[in-house]
């Protein structure tokens, strides 16, 4: 599980993430309290995508190939996201070359979001 702090915040577009200086908008319901709350998100590398496609709710970020890994069938990518590190796992097809920015997409539906002092869940997807 990739897991990321980041801080929950409410703005006129309604509530988002920001992490690695980008914003990352929510579509699901957020049970907050307050704007601004130090949260950890979690994505699974297998709910992180290379590709947009068939996804219902794909949330675009960018990073840096640091390293990838062919495992048969899927290849693991791990990446650099601001501080801290983004592993994907997708299907060997895919190409990526160590040191590329590139566009992952992460699956709303399949977002995690859990506040960080109470570690308790704030968010649930559509």
């Amino acid at each position: 599980m990739n897991l990321l702090p980041a801080e929950l915040a409410n703005d006129d577009s309604g509530w988002h993430l920001e992490l690695a200086g980008q914003k990352l908008s929510l579509a699901g319901d957020v049970d907050a309290q307050v704007d601004r709350e130090k949260v950890t998100m979690g994505i699974r590398p297998s709910d992180v995508h290379l590709t947009p496609e068939l996804l219902e709710h794909p949330i675009k970020v960018t990073a840096t190939v640091e390293s990838y890994e062919l495992l048969g069938s899927t290849i693991q990518v791990m990446n650099r996201f601001g501080d801290h590190s983004l592993v994907v796992e997708a299907p060997s097809t895919q190409a990526v070359k160590e040191g590329d920015q590139i566009d992952l997409y992460l699956d709303g539906s399949q977002l995690h979001v859990f506040d960080t002092s109470k570690e308790k869940s704030v968010y649930v997807a559509h």
